[in-house]
């Protein structure tokens, strides 16, 4: 009974979150009736961009190809940066829906731009084993050293099987090409610059390297910070 019970408390918040969002979107374009610059214009060039609602997929790149296709039909309507995430998750359903009235319930009172909805989305519908995972499938799918193109024209099989692998290894790489830019701009948007004054102590962050010279290999060994030295002025 108290399963029960909590099932239908579950179903009636997400219902009276997506009838606020209806009344948010409402809102939105009543104030842009006749007005092209209004954000309730943007609505309706988003709307008419056809979006694709997302509830859950087995394929993880799936929900990767919805996110891409969201961007784009954001930036086509020309939807402002604080509008994004709010038309975004309108056309969340399903368990999609109820992972981001958790993900709003964890961020209360803390506006959440659209690269840090993307981030959380990825996070959570993109598992992280799966990144090295097709990083392992695109090796395999090269052939060692050849490319799958080269392949098929040394051993020549199937040109169905052929052009799936070549679609799955385009796929994949976009992906991981997109999800290291994301983490990227991600950390430079957080990283913060540090100032000093004359007397302060400071230590340095360095990166040494690792080396064996029998078989020239070299990395990067895990950082480490040195000092603390006095800052003095120039």
């Amino acid at each position: 009974m108290q399963l029960l019970q909590t099932l239908l408390a579950d179903r009636e918040d997400e219902r009276a979150e997506r009838q606020a969002n209806i009344a948010a979107l409402q809102q939105i374009a009543n104030q842009g009736h006749g007005n092209h610059d209004h954000p309730g214009s943007k609505l309706k060039n988003f709307q008419n961009t056809n979006p694709p609602a997302f509830s859950k997929t087995e394929e993880p790149l799936d929900a990767d190809d919805w996110l891409q296709t969201m961007e784009n039909n954001l930036e086509v309507a020309g939807v402002d940066e604080n509008e994004k995430v709010l038309f975004a998750t309108h056309y969340l359903a399903g368990p999609a829906r109820a992972w981001w009235t958790s993900a709003r319930a964890l961020n209360v009172g803390q506006m959440m731009t659209w690269a840090d909805f993307k981030l959380k989305f990825s996070k959570y519908h993109v598992p992280p084993g799966l990144i090295k995972k097709m990083r392992d499938e695109f090796r395999e799918l090269k052939q060692g050293r050849m490319s799958v193109v080269e392949y098929r024209d040394r051993s020549s099989p199937r040109q169905d099987v052929l052009r799936e692998a070549e679609e799955k290894v385009h796929k994949i790489r976009e992906y991981l090409k997109t999800a290291q830019s994301r983490q990227k701009s991600y950390a430079d948007k957080r990283r913060r610059e540090m100032t000093f004054e004359i007397g302060d102590f400071a230590y340095l962050k360095v990166s040494p390297l690792k080396g064996m010279q029998r078989f020239q290999l070299k990395g990067k060994l895990a950082p480490r910070y040195v000092g603390p030295f006095k800052v003095r002025a120039p």
